[in-house]
């Protein structure tokens, strides 16, 4: 999928629009084994590069003629479940290959400053997370 937006910079040029990205993939594939004794799920999702403000100068809304570009990235989500009668077990991860933005919150040890600002993320802010769980099917008396 391409999204080609663009904004004005108050003058006559049109740039990409800031924290959107042009490109993005998505896959998903999932697969359940007979009567859902076994379930298998996998995502992984491709963000492309855009443009986020020039944050160079220590002042992170002043304008500046060079464009900046955040990184492409990717995230890698996993699921397998084991049903059983009346429950199911389940393992799973997110965010598998342990991306994260690097120093997503700008001037984080001045909260009160001027350079503070928490509205840069433009990926994952918390890497690779596994979990375990179980979950119980409820019959359904209608």
């Amino acid at each position: 999928m391409e999204n080609d937006v663009r904004t004005s910079n108050g003058e006559l040029t049109l740039l990409p629009k800031q924290f959107v990205n042009k490109d993005r993939i998505l896959f998903n594939i999932g697969y359940a084994t007979k009567w859902d004794k076994w379930k298998f799920d996998f995502t992984w999702q491709w963000n492309g590069k855009r443009r986020v403000p020039n944050t160079e100068a220590g002042h992170i809304h002043t304008i500046n003629s060079e464009t900046v570009f955040a990184p492409a990235f990717s995230n890698i989500n996993a699921q397998i479940t084991r049903g059983f009668k009346k429950w199911d077990l389940y393992v799973g991860g997110e965010n598998l290959n342990n991306f994260t933005q690097p120093n997503p919150i700008l001037g984080a040890n001045d909260p009160f400053g001027k350079t503070f600002d928490a509205s840069m993320v433009y990926g994952p802010v918390i890497g690779r997370m596994i979990y375990l769980g179980m979950r119980f099917k409820i019959p359904n008396r209608v």
